[in-house]
């Protein structure tokens, strides 16, 4: 259960790295759009976990790969965003979030699913109407 002050905080930095990949980052993301599904700060506010969603891009991890590397600089970018508003800027771990990937893989799981038990249903009201 998270803390009031970490619910802010969270909300604080997804809301300026946002801004952040979308105004400052967008030169070296190759076109991807990248949305910040969720952050998880810790209790101490020192760690921050960053979890995007990369779409656009053939292969998503490229861009996270990339993101790691100037995790630096992204950090120095939100501290001067933020710096009123807390002491200190969290370390920031980015993550990879695959949660649309999977709702499409069960969908599509879903569907073949209907699918086939229509074709079942229908092969029995078939049989029936044959006797």
């Amino acid at each position: 259960m998270e803390s009031k002050r970490q619910n802010q905080v969270s909300k604080l930095i997804q809301i300026n790295l946002s801004e952040i990949f979308q105004r400052d980052l967008s030169h070296f993301l190759e076109n991807a759009l990248v949305s910040i599904s969720n952050v998880f700060i810790t209790p101490d506010l020192y760690i921050c976990r960053v979890y995007l969603s990369i779409f656009n891009h053939p292969k998503p991890e490229d861009v996270l790969k990339k993101i790691q590397e100037h995790k630096k600089q992204i950090r120095g970018i939100l501290g001067n965003k933020i710096r009123n508003k807390m002491r200190t800027i969290p370390e920031i771990e980015f993550y990879l979030d695959d949660t649309i990937d999977e709702i499409f893989k069960i969908e599509s799981i879903l569907k073949e699913v209907k699918e086939k038990d229509e074709s079942i249903a229908k092969n029995r009201t078939d049989d029936d109407t044959a006797i």
